[in-house]
């Protein structure tokens, strides 16, 4: 039994065993290993060392004809990280990297993840294009990219859709209450 890639439904563990990149053994042992972490077979190949996360990263992004990206160099301006919470990108493991008018490009683990992608798009109200990024990476890139969780220490700046939405609630709620205090 091997994990299922979620874009094309081919088994990822059998086709790194057919490349040669794993061993059975070390498929097995990561599919044990996978069970007790609840975790994506990648991350359980690359957690016993099995396959290295950069060589990982090329052969799902070869296999899916996503582009992988390297965020160590990588620039990306304070106006689209600003599209994501930090709490937001560290919970999701999602690094924004560009907006093309109404697409967000992000850099993320598992861009077949259907339900990280439509969070994203709930968050940022764009639609959203996956590159696939090692997980380490990732987790420099959040360090670097949101330190102090991404506000220098400073509280993050209010979320307008949230507060049109609490705005909306808050009328929705009033024109209740004054229906209410009418009928009596």
């Amino acid at each position: 039994m091997t994990a299922r890639n979620t874009e094309g439904g081919s088994r990822i563990g059998e086709l790194l065993l057919s490349t040669g990149l794993i061993s059975e053994q070390q498929l097995n042992d990561a599919l044990d290993y996978q069970k007790q972490c609840d975790c994506k077979l990648g991350s359980a190949l690359v957690a016993l060392g099995a396959i290295d996360e950069k060589i990982l990263a090329a052969f799902l992004a070869m296999q899916r004809g996503i582009k992988a990206i390297h965020l160590a160099e990588r620039a990306v301006s304070p106006e689209v990280l600003a599209l994501l919470a930090p709490v937001t990108a560290r919970r999701l493991g999602a690094i924004p990297l560009e907006r093309d008018g109404g697409v967000l490009k992000v850099a993320m683990v598992d861009p077949g993840d259907e339900d990280i992608v439509r969070a994203l798009e709930a968050e940022t109200g764009l639609r959203v294009r996956g590159y696939i990024a090692p997980q380490t990476s990732i987790h420099a890139a959040l360090k670097r990219f949101y330190p102090d969780g991404g506000t220098g220490g400073q509280p993050h700046p209010p979320d307008l859709r949230q507060i049109r939405r609490q705005v909306a609630d808050a009328r929705r709620l009033l024109e209740a209450i004054e229906r209410e205090l009418s009928v009596l």
